[in-house]
């Protein structure tokens, strides 16, 4: 049992504590009613397996604040007595419509929780305040049609019956000779014979709106829970020298060209939230691992490498991707991307490398665009141009842009049309079928898994799959390397997989055409590692085989999870320093 089922089923055994010592206060019928519903009520009113991913202590005062108010609830419900006494309670009109706003917008929060758990990486603390401060362009259509979508076209009956109930209810009060009193301080509710429509409305939102506001209330613990965490507290700590970077960073200015005669092409291939842990549904990909050189058990999210942006600058620069908070001339915009920094692409470019990068969303989001034009100058491809390109109405959008099987398309032009060059080329994809939420199930598949997103990944593998056996087919494929590899691991996604909670997650990782060598393929690395490795098995020679902060997985240097383990790592990875300062804003 993991620890935040736990303290929630502690939470819930509360209730039934001060119900037993109420229990002379209450009704027998009421006491023992109490001891069953209370507690089931918290659990399903409150209990979310989602909110335990996020590990910080805060998370666990939500079962608690939670049973507290299901208590408060039920013996507010039970403290009904009848009553003959004239109502004198008054409330204009306009108080009714204060109640019923803030009804709706507390409803709309707790209802739109889940959503958020399962659109964003809530248990990503890195992801989120990075992508909070960038720019989210290209983003917001998904985010804004999901959220209509699963909030409002998925609760219609919820909001239905928060609108109608009360109106009836209130009519329903005014028809009958009884009148009703339910009292726990603070909050009073009267009905009496001599009470009108309005009255009543008003009671009965006031009370509606009150006990909605304590259940989003109860759920302000995932806030703290997510901003009172390591990656938070980095963002405002102030730059020293970094052990990391002083004792282990290779400097990749300092690798000089190297111009071979006939230099291998490069594909990296990065697949969104691709894990090892997959298996069960990427039969394809199995195979394919079995031809090439396969990493095992797969790459770590380190932290600065844990989002799609930051997973693709760790593995093709060897650093990772900090906030830049705190640096004065920071406006929520990186005034250009890592401009100190040496990735790949910028060696590419020195060797006269054709490179270009597709992906199937639009690639203002995150930055992504200014990345690969900042390094490299590379051919950016994003779904607006892959529309232009093949002939596709501009207003066509599926899921984040354009599905994978269309963006493969587009990606067999480019390398027809780069190869016919007869010069050294790299090209970069990003798949985006399976990101979160669910993933995206392409027409053309017809899978009956258990779960959205394993259908989705069923259908990813058959795909990428037929991607490779294109690329292996062409006639420049035995000079060329590919790497196969996923941008993170993701625990949501894991969870929709079955990957039981406790397994590690590993992300895939290997190479096509890799140099042959005396070298382990059973190793603790993360995307960092990768930059060093795509050169080497590119023929370039790198002084310790590294590559800033990577170390080359064809050679059996250590790598820095190796050294330092994974929790030390992270720690050192989130650190500001003066060493990451400067490739935010070179002097």
């Amino acid at each position: 049992m993991d620890r935040y089922t736990l303290f929630f089923l502690v939470a819930i055994l509360l209730p039934d504590i001060v119900l037993l010592v109420l229990k002379k206060r209450l009704k027998s019928i009421w006491f023992i009613i109490g001891l069953m519903v209370v507690p089931l009520l918290a659990y399903i009113i409150f209990y979310n397996f989602d909110y335990g991913l996020i590990a910080n202590k805060y998370i666990y005062l939500i079962g608690f604040l939670g049973a507290f108010v299901t208590l408060y609830l039920f013996l507010f419900l039970t403290s009904y007595r009848e009553s003959s006494e004239p109502a004198n309670i008054k409330f204009p009109f306009l108080k009714t419509i204060l109640f019923f706003i803030v009804q709706i917008f507390s409803l709309t929060f707790i209802l739109a929780l889940p959503w958020a758990m399962d659109t964003f990486p809530l248990t990503n603390t890195d992801a989120i305040l990075f992508t909070l401060f960038a720019p989210a362009e290209g983003a917001d259509k998904f985010v804004i049609q999901t959220f209509i979508d699963k909030v409002f076209y998925g609760n219609v009956l919820v909001y239905a019956l928060f609108i109608t109930l009360p109106i009836l209810l209130s009519i329903a009060l005014c028809k009958i000779k009884r009148g009703f009193v339910f009292h726990q301080k603070p909050f009073l509710m009267i009905f009496t014979p001599k009470g009108n429509f309005l009255t009543n409305l008003v009671q009965i939102e006031k009370n509606s709106a009150i006990f909605l506001f304590a259940c989003v209330v109860a759920s302000l613990p995932l806030a703290p829970g997510i901003m009172s965490t390591p990656a938070f507290d980095a963002v405002f700590m102030d730059g020293g020298d970094s052990e990391l970077y002083r004792n282990h960073n290779i400097n990749p200015k300092q690798i000089p060209s190297q111009i071979r005669e006939n230099p291998r092409n490069l594909i990296v291939i990065f697949v969104e939230s691709m894990e090892n842990n997959f298996k069960a549904y990427t039969p394809e990909l199995n195979e394919w691992k079995k031809k090439g050189s396969n990493f095992m058990p797969g790459g770590e999210s380190v932290a600065g490498a844990g989002w799609t942006i930051a997973g693709v600058t760790a593995a093709l620069c060897g650093i990772p991707l900090n906030m830049p908070l705190g640096i004065k001339e920071y406006h929520g915009k990186y005034p250009s991307y890592l401009p100190g920094a040496t990735c790949i692409m910028d060696l590419l470019q020195k060797a006269d490398y054709n490179q270009f990068y597709v992906q199937g969303s639009s690639a203002e989001f995150t930055q992504k665009r200014d990345f690969w034009t900042t390094h490299g100058n590379v051919t950016v491809v994003d779904d607006s141009l892959v529309k232009e390109k093949l002939g596709i109405d501009s207003s066509y959008h599926v899921f984040w842009g354009i599905e994978d099987k269309i963006t493969f398309t587009a990606a067999r032009q480019m390398l027809d049309s780069v190869a016919a060059l007869q010069t050294p080329f790299a090209g970069y994809f990003l798949t985006v079928d399976t990101h979160q939420p669910n993933g995206y199930l392409d027409s053309a598949c017809h899978y009956s898994e258990d779960t959205p997103f394993k259908n989705a990944l069923r259908c990813s593998s058959k795909q990428l799959g037929d991607f490779l056996s294109w690329i292996e087919a062409q006639p420049w494929y035995k000079n060329t390397v590919v790497l196969f590899t996923g941008d993170h691991t993701m625990q949501m996604l894991s969870k929709k997989a079955g990957v039981p909670k406790e397994e590690p997650l590993y992300t895939t990782a290997f190479f096509l055409n890799a140099p042959e060598g005396d070298y382990k393929t059973r190793r603790s690395f993360s995307n960092l590692d990768l930059a060093p490795s795509i050169l080497e098995a590119l023929g370039w020679e790198l002084p310790g085989h590294g590559f800033a902060l990577g170390r080359s997985l064809f050679a059996n240097e250590p790598t820095m999870l190796e050294i330092y383990g994974r929790d030390s790592l992270d720690v050192l990875l989130r650190q500001r320093s003066v060493q990451y300062d400067s490739l935010l804003y070179p002097r």
